[in-house]
């Protein structure tokens, strides 16, 4: 039989329709623990989601490095794939192996709509999750000059004075790379 996995990563939805019918494995992995559904939603798929979401593709499943359908959706900032996710019960506030979350993604990619969708469905900058290199939401923001990022997180309780393992504040990190309005921000 063909591999299901191998038609979501060319895009084929007729490929994957008629491999569906024939029974294939909606949960087929790689040798990364990547699934069908972790491959769509990471390419943003919607449509590709919404078929393999119909026919039983667990949503909170993670690859090899703990990521999920959710986080990689985010990371890539596609909304719409990431919004279906959650409406199906997507876990957003996991971690992968290094530690960074869909809302460190999302603040550095200052995209409010998943920012907002991360804390309405039980994410919470105030209690900061951190990655492994002790960087919380609010440092991904200022890294990225993300300067509505920092007004929501601030406005959600993030706290700005958070220090990561070099010892640098959220500020500290806007202020080096010269966005003095994000610095100004967390001053």
């Amino acid at each position: 039989m063909r591999s299901l996995l191998n038609a979501v990563r060319h895009g084929s939805l007729s490929d994957v329709i008629e491999l569906l019918d024939e029974g294939a494995d909606v949960e087929e992995k790689d040798s990364d623990g990547n699934r069908p559904l972790m491959t769509a939603a990471s390419r943003g798929m919607k449509g590709m989601v919404d078929l393999l979401i119909e026919n039983g593709a667990r949503i909170n499943v993670s690859n090899h490095n703990h990521a999920t359908a959710f986080y990689l959706a985010v990371r890539r900032d596609f909304k719409q794939v990431a919004i279906r996710l959650a409406a199906e019960g997507a876990a957003v506030d996991t971690r992968t192996g290094n530690g960074v979350s869909a809302l460190h993604w999302a603040a550095y990619n200052n995209s409010l709509d998943l920012i907002r969708l991360i804390l309405e469905n039980g994410g919470r900058p105030s209690i900061p999750k951190r990655d492994n290199q002790g960087n919380t939401a609010l440092h991904y923001a200022a890294q990225s000059n993300g300067i509505a990022a920092i007004r929501l997180l601030q406005g959600h309780g993030a706290s700005k004075i958070a220090k990561n393992n070099k010892n640098r504040t959220a500020y500290d990190e806007a202020n080096m790379r010269g966005y003095t309005n994000a610095a100004a921000l967390l001053a």
